[in-house]
């Protein structure tokens, strides 16, 4: 029995290890999204097995197999091994090493700074409760692990990633370092001094925020309650930053604005989608695993409390929810606390067997849908890549269509790829159920094109000066409709645009930008003449 049990020891850990590996590290391009969706998928196969596990544990009455889970004694030592190997991964990225222009910031295997500093920082409070190990070796591996995770989440100049560890060592990260207090407080006011520069360099990023989260509070006062649903700021937040820019031409953030996916703020992101109900079950959860810790107060227990804590911090100036690594840091440092929960189950209660068999199916269920899901995505990253598109190209969409209708990428892809072969009906609306998935710039261009190509003029006029009002710096809105407008003859409106054109600040220079200032500058020219 005990060498059965040394065996589910040994796969559990490997389990870890790859699974943890997986989350953090597994790229592919065979997904159109692909570093974030490979991550994905390993955590819900993670997610998948260790439920079935546990229910089949139930269900032959060998109780143990949650516990298992939760106290892998080396579950922190694996969860290290991994730190270690991103950040490693990371300094060698900002050196110009690993396939990275040197200088640039620290990305790892994500697809830019926020996903790497999010692990990192979120994972440091349960590498150093290794600090405390009674292995030498292994204390000397934590310290190690630790000192360079800190080195790379510097080099990654994430302000929100070192915030979120001042944060976590202040409020008890320090307890598990023994040095000189002096050392302790010194390392903090070095990092708070590191942040001043960063916060200095990167003023347009902070300032941009503070437009999205202007217009964010303007659309959240409009359904406080419940918000907007599942997806509801994708499919609104532009219509109000169009808004509001429009009703403010002479705003100081007109040259800021950009399209938007994410409010960079996790908690305006579930008040908008869900409202003052839904925050406030966020707030109350976090309030009782915050009165778990207090009920029992250990090491391993504090060292789960901080690391929720960290992606509390990270949650306020970014999207740490949106990488599968930080679920498991949430999932697992909760579980810990909730660890000293006593619960009497009998193992021989039908009820215990019925919720054991409906979980695996359940998962068996999801798991299908999982696996449908994932074969469309490939079959889209596939067809995409075609250069020319025929019959065989519009057919594979409309039969991915089925499965991906609810992706607003998928349905601008799609909706693009019949406007490029000439489908100018079906691409309206396709769109048309595009835009009311996600209210952006791009679907509102593609939108004004396809009706102008069906000569609704007056709809593509409307489009056109929506994606003007969403992006006020961009020249390609004031472009489409100065040429629109000349080619139904209505020169002064037409001419309105090109001067538009011609005197509008240039946020980022390219060539397409100065071919369009040429024109307007002819335009006018030949106009005037």
């Amino acid at each position: 029995m005990k060498k059965l049990r040394n065996i589910e020891c040994i796969l559990c850990n490997c389990f870890w290890l790859l699974g943890l590996f997986g989350i953090v590290f597994l790229s592919s391009d065979s997904f159109i999204d692909s570093r974030i969706i490979p991550k994905w998928l390993v955590f819900a196969i993670m997610g998948i097995g260790v439920i079935i596990y546990v229910s089949l544990n139930y269900l032959t009455k060998n109780h143990n197999g949650f516990k298992l889970f939760l106290d892998s004694s080396n579950l922190k030592t694996i969860m290290c091994v991994v730190i270690l190997t991103l950040s490693v991964y990371g300094i060698l990225q900002y050196f110009g090493v690993a396939g990275h222009s040197r200088g640039m910031p620290v990305c790892g295997c994500y697809d830019n700074p926020a996903g790497f500093a999010i692990t990192v920082s979120a994972s440091l409070s349960f590498i150093i409760l290794g600090f405390r190990s009674n292995n030498r070796y292994l204390r000397i591996f934590h310290i190690t692990t630790f000192l360079i995770a800190i080195i790379a989440l510097i080099l990654s100049e994430s302000r929100a990633g070192i915030l979120s560890v001042i944060v976590m060592f202040v409020l008890g990260g320090h307890k598990f370092i023994n040095i000189k207090p002096t050392v302790k407080w010194g390392l903090v006011i070095a990092l708070l001094i590191m942040l001043v520069p960063l916060a200095i360099q990167k003023y347009d990023s902070a300032s941009g925020r503070l437009l999205i989260w202007t217009c964010t509070l303007l659309m959240i006062r409009e359904k406080l309650l419940f918000g907007y649903g599942q997806g509801g700021f994708e499919s609104h937040y532009m219509d109000f930053q169009a808004a509001y820019l429009g009703n403010n031409p002479d705003n100081d953030f007109i040259m800021l604005a950009d399209t938007v996916q994410y409010p960079f703020n996790e908690y305006l992101y579930i008040l908008t989608n869900y409202g003052i109900i839904g925050l406030g079950i966020v707030l109350l959860y976090l309030g009782y695993l915050l009165y778990r810790y207090t009920k029992n107060r250990t090491p391993e227990r504090l060292s789960a409390l901080l690391a929720i804590i960290s992606v509390a911090v990270f949650a306020m100036f970014s999207y740490p929810l949106m990488y599968p690594f930080v679920w498991f840091i949430l999932a697992y440092g909760s579980l810990v606390l909730f660890s000293d929960i006593k619960i009497k189950i009998r193992h021989d209660n039908w009820i215990v067997k019925v919720i054991a068999m409906s979980a695996i199916i359940i998962c068996v269920l999801v798991g299908w849908k999982i696996y449908r899901w994932s074969v469309a995505e490939i079959r889209w990253a596939t067809v995409a890549k075609t250069v020319e598109v025929d019959q065989n190209t519009l057919d594979e969409f409309g039969r991915l269509y089925r499965v991906l209708s609810s992706d607003r990428y998928f349905m601008y892809n799609y909706a693009y790829t019949l406007y490029s072969s000439g489908n100018y009906d079906k691409a309206a609306s396709i769109v048309a159920e595009c835009r009311r998935l996600w209210a952006d710039y791009d679907v509102e261009i593609l939108s004004g094109t396809i009706a102008e190509k069906m000569d609704l003029i007056d709809e593509a006029i409307e489009h056109y000066t929506t994606a003007m009002n969403m992006c006020p710096n961009r020249f390609s809105p004031h472009y489409m409709l100065m040429r629109l407008y000349d080619s139904n003859g209505d020169v002064e409106l037409a001419l309105e645009q090109a001067v538009k054109i011609v005197g509008k600040p240039i946020k980022v220079q390219s060539a397409t930008v100065d071919y369009m200032v040429q024109a307007a500058e002819e335009f006018i020219k030949n106009t005037e003449s």
